[in-house]
């Protein structure tokens, strides 16, 4: 399947876009040509999906969840629909899809990188972006009789007809029918070629979630020999931050391998894509890493607090917990802390619950300590993420 991101999304905005979601990740093939976006965010505007191949460039889809009976009057600026028994306008998906491309064009401009040099082309974007629509619950049939042409490309929307299960698209297991198809219904206005720098650019400049704001860690000492060499996170480790589904993750890496911006990141993405996410914990071990954690959270625009993300130390958790101060954990010896970290155990089952919870430094935490954390977490978002270096254990946990 294409390279999907957000993977494995549970929860959709629309029914309509969940089977589009699913309907991409069988038929983008081979994995390795193409890469699609769920819901990015364009300067704050959200495109339902973004798909980018080498031979097509950007592709824009626009999806509609619309039945045919709903639809009273169309142009090709809007739609009069009935929707719970009223009418209501919508934007034509085409129209829609277009005002989305004038965002990348824009962004890309402002960027500069992918502007061509050529004297014919002289400041214009390098990569072409095309529009489609999405109408899951309409056939081509019924769209045609209907004169749904007249407003909207038949050739450049997908139909009910195309996402059945039994669709050409679907029967070829190569993806080639996919493949061929867009290339015929989409060719590029103007021939182009992306470097692996120029695409990194491309994802910098659409989707300025992933780009890594650098700020100086007290625990990185070779800050500036890495900061050269990292500018925004790689499809892996955006891969693991955009997952926004319940469930445990433990993520393992080396020192200096972005585990802390792929963590920071995710606690951006619950934020804006998961309704159901209030109310964020983020926890570790050295209080150093707490200052470091919020700038970046501050750089991507997270609130932080209460109703955002808060940033604590296990034992600054542990005194809002049991509900007094406690020393700072290298500045009493083990028997106090012990204590502390009873009292905690005790008493977290009645603290008020995190919808997540992200656990930086996890090699330094004992069993205990990760019982406190399980106890204050949500039950229903049950959204745990655990990033550790077990070639590290400083405090001999």
């Amino acid at each position: 399947m294409a390279q999907m991101i957000p993977p494995d999304v549970e929860q959709f905005v629309t029914e309509g876009e969940r089977r589009f979601y699913r309907f991409l990740e069988a038929v983008a093939k081979p994995d390795t040509e193409f890469l699609v976006w769920y819901s990015p965010d364009i300067e704050g505007r959200e495109p339902d999906f973004i798909l980018y191949h080498d031979k097509i460039g950007l592709l824009i889809f626009e999806v509609k969840d619309w039945a045919i009976d709903q639809i009273v009057e169309a142009d090709r600026n809007q739609f009069r629909l009935i929707i719970n028994g009223k009418e209501e306008a919508r934007t034509n998906p085409l129209k829609q899809a277009g005002q989305y491309r004038n965002q990348i064009f824009k962004a890309i401009k402002r960027d500069g990188n992918l502007l061509s040099r050529e004297p014919n082309f002289y400041g214009k974007p390098r990569v072409p972006v095309a529009i489609a629509a999405v109408l899951t619950n309409i056939n081509k049939r019924d769209f045609l009789e209907m004169g749904l042409d007249k407003v909207v490309d038949p050739d450049r929307t997908f139909f009910w007809d195309d996402l059945h299960p039994q669709s050409p698209y679907h029967e070829d297991p190569s993806g080639r029918t996919f493949r061929e198809s867009l290339q015929q219904r989409f060719p590029p206005l103007f021939p182009f070629s992306l470097s692996g720098a120029d695409k990194k650019c491309l994802k910098q400049v659409l989707f300025p979630q992933v780009r890594v704001q650098a700020v100086r860690s007290p625990l990185q000492p070779n800050f500036e020999a890495q900061n050269k060499s990292i500018n925004a996170l790689d499809h892996h480790q955006e891969v693991f931050a955009r997952k926004f589904d319940g469930g445990h993750y433990l993520i393992k890496g080396a020192s200096g391998s972005g585990k802390t911006l792929v963590l920071v990141h995710k606690a951006a993405f619950l934020l804006r894509y998961n309704r159901e996410i209030k109310r964020i914990l983020y926890v570790c071990y050295n209080l150093a890493l707490v200052s470091y954690v919020k700038r970046l959270l501050a750089q991507l625009q997270v609130p932080l607090g209460k109703s955002g993300v808060e940033v604590l130390p296990f034992y600054a958790l542990c005194a809002h917990i049991i509900g007094d101060k406690v020393e700072h954990h290298e500045r009493e010896g083990n028997i106090y802390y012990s204590m502390v970290l009873e009292e905690s155990l005790k008493k977290s089952t009645e603290y008020p619950k995190y919808d997540a919870i992200l656990l930086d430094e996890a090699q330094d935490f004992s069993d205990d300590m990760l019982k406190v954390l399980v106890n204050i977490l949500n039950p229903h978002t049950n959204n745990l993420t655990i990033v550790l270096d077990d070639s590290q254990n400083i405090y001999a946990k």
